[in-house]
């Protein structure tokens, strides 16, 4: 079991295009469905038609704060705006768990992450060799119209990983022997570092070097959409392996002075922030292996 944690986001509907279509697919219509779409599910929700769903979720994100006052919750704050969120959960090649099992995998993976009640769209893909689910969840509470802000999902990737460990132990079927070794340095307050001799760095850095010159072209030329997105992805990303590596000792006061410097730097050169997520992706990578290939 292989869970990847994703991100929250603001609009249902695009999340639901994305995955009710096939990667190529840019089409806006709500009734298609794509080739690679195996089975729909939903959790929490009085209809197992998708579309149906995706108007629920809508209608009770948008009604958040009708649903505060008939609960007797506390008026006023800002209302929430990053209201979806998605992650995913994938099988091993060897394993072929029926359409039931996955579901209950999934209403299991929903409590780990504290989510039990909440409204959920169950889509399966077909387009890989292992079996696979994305699970698009509204973070509004259906009963109370609160929703957690960063609680329910601050360390969902941790969540998610000692979940899958319960599973693979409940289940019998032991794949990943690297996330037990991860989550007990992880019980014990030690720093979970990700090992490797250099391969996978360098062919990694190679590949998001190509992509971002590539995408780079395409955002001057266009003002793609999906390179501001992949932006904003990678900031999170990076900001979360900041948080991570400040337990380490006398980080501050390196990263600090690298960081100031590597500005400097890029000030001089003129080159604008948003082309920079990459050098500070590998900075990070390359300086203190924070990052993690998996969870």
């Amino acid at each position: 079991m292989i869970p990847r944690a994703g991100s929250v986001g603001k609009s249902f509907k695009g999340a639901y295009l994305y995955y009710m279509n096939d990667k190529a697919d840019k089409t806006n219509n709500l009734n298609q469905q794509g080739e690679r779409v195996d089975w729909t599910g939903t959790l929490n929700l009085h209809t197992d038609n998708p579309k149906h769903a995706l108007v629920t979720m809508i209608d009770t994100a948008n009604h958040a704060d009708q649903l505060k006052a008939e609960s007797g919750q506390k008026k006023g704050g800002e209302k929430a705006k990053n209201t979806v969120y998605t992650y995913s959960l994938s099988w091993a090649e060897q394993q072929n768990p029926t359409r039931k099992e996955m579901m209950a995998t999934a209403q299991s993976s929903l409590k780990a992450l504290g989510f039990e009640n909440r409204q959920a769209l169950v889509i399966a893909h077909n387009d890989e060799a292992y079996k696979h689910i994305h699970i698009m969840v509204n973070r509004v509470n259906p009963e109370t119209g609160m929703i957690e802000h960063k609680k329910t999902t601050s360390k969902d990737y941790i969540k998610l990983s000692e979940w899958a460990e319960k599973y693979e132990r409940d289940t019998g079927q032991i794949v990943c022997l690297e996330r037990e070794r991860n989550n007990a340095k992880r019980k014990k307050g030690d720093w979970v570092k990700y090992d490797d001799d250099g391969t996978h760095r360098e062919a990694k850095h190679e590949a998001n070097k190509a992509f971002s010159d590539q995408s780079w072209k395409e955002y001057k030329r266009e003002k793609s959409a999906a390179f501001k997105k992949l932006v904003e992805h990678k900031r999170r990303a990076i900001k979360t392996r900041l948080d991570a590596c400040k337990k380490k000792q006398n980080f501050k006061g390196k990263w600090s002075e690298y960081y100031s410097a590597e500005r400097t730097y890029q000030k001089k050169q003129g080159l604008a922030n948003k082309n920079n997520v990459r050098i500070l992706k590998n900075v990070l990578a390359n300086k203190y292996g924070a990052y993690r290939a998996n969870i």
